[in-house]
């Protein structure tokens, strides 16, 4: 009996551990606009538009920037906590010889038709991201979980979330690096990962509720008096 006990013990316990732990589940989120602008030229597309140029190619005046917008509609429930997020660029293999590319969150909005070249940006996240030398086609990570959490704590709105511009080696020259766009089919990612509060399956409530009554018959069964034990096993 106490064996029939203890594994109707264990199975609920398995069951509810299983119920009650959060789901995690990683989401690339959508590219809403990418776009990159020329310090005296303004706004491109350049270089067909497929590619985003961040940094200087010859004089000092000769640089650009690179904009990057993303949909964040799937996250705007406070309850599906972010447990991390990491952007992600592809780079070309295209690059001038000195310099690195980093990474700044956008504070205000913009689109893609309007964006100047000094659009309001946050403190640079962490260092350059490129190593030396970076390898074509590989993709180039920053993690930007603290920025994420910051917009989900804020009240998780879409319409406050700008995305993140990406600068070369201001004002060096000689420092431009390019990097794919969404055009290019291979453009910059946004990686989320993030835990909502489960949905038990049926089969799982299935076995709760029998270990639930089997527990139960049991305690019914110690609580008769001895006079009427017989009979019932």
């Amino acid at each position: 009996m106490r064996s029939r006990i203890l594994l109707g013990a264990c199975v609920l316990a398995a069951c509810l551990a299983s119920w009650c732990s959060p789901v995690q589940g990683s989401l690339v989120t959508t590219v809403v606009a990418d776009y990159d602008v020329h310090r005296t030229a303004g706004a491109g597309p350049w270089n067909g538009g497929v590619v985003l140029r961040v940094g200087t190619v010859g004089s000092p005046n000769n640089d650009q920037r690179a904009f990057v917008h993303f949909d964040l509609t799937d996250l705007a429930d406070p309850a599906a906590n972010i447990l991390d997020a990491t952007f992600r660029v592809r780079f070309t293999g295209n690059e001038d010889q000195y310099g690195n590319a980093f990474l700044r969150q956008i504070t205000s909005p913009w689109t893609a038709a309007t964006v100047p070249f000094n659009q309001a940006v946050g403190a640079q996240i962490d260092g350059g991201f490129l190593p030396d030398p970076p390898v074509a086609g590989a993709y180039y990570e920053v993690d930007v979980t603290s920025v994420l959490q910051a917009w989900q704590t804020g009240g998780a709105n879409p319409a406050e979330f700008h995305g993140f511009s990406i600068r070369g080696s201001e004002p060096f020259t000689l420092t431009f690096k390019d990097f794919h766009s969404q055009e290019s089919g291979t453009g910059p990612q946004l990686v989320i990962t993030q835990a909502q509060a489960p949905i038990p399956e049926p089969m799982t409530m299935l076995a709760v509720g029998m270990s639930v009554a089997g527990l139960g018959g049991y305690v019914r069964k110690r609580n008769v008096p001895s006079g009427r034990r017989r009979g019932w096993m």
